[in-house]
């Protein structure tokens, strides 16, 4: 039978984490019959949608891609078919990785900068 677009949170998380650097997926399914057209664009601006492909904030749902921290912030998924539409916001964190012991050493290198400029 024919159906509406939904965009269940299941489907589409509305907070969702990547690893700067990383290879990420925008996770985010919509569903309907006919199955729905979707795209996601930052801000809710149409022109950094997934169609817009010379846009900087253009974010491809369910393709792989290196994660950047200027890709984080609110994004508006827009589903919809010939019975109508559905949205829903995804906010997407990007959080820098502290790798392994270097990580760790930079953690403390930080704090020990701290300590001699702060008098400790």
């Amino acid at each position: 039978p024919a159906a509406q677009p939904r965009l269940d949170p299941r489907d589409c998380p509305g907070q969702q984490n990547w690893t700067e650097g990383e290879q990420e997926i925008l996770e985010c399914r919509a569903r309907g019959r006919p199955r729905p057209r979707l795209e996601c664009s930052k801000d809710g601006d149409p022109q950094n949608s997934q169609n817009s492909q010379n846009s900087r904030d253009s974010l491809p749902v369910g393709i792989p891609q290196r994660a950047r921290r200027a890709q984080a912030g609110i994004y508006r998924c827009r589903a919809w078919n010939e019975l109508g539409t559905a949205e829903s916001s995804v906010t997407l964190w990007v959080h820098r990785e502290f790798g392994g012991i270097l990580g760790f050493l930079g953690f403390f290198g930080d704090f020990g900068v701290f300590g001699i400029l702060g008098g400790f």
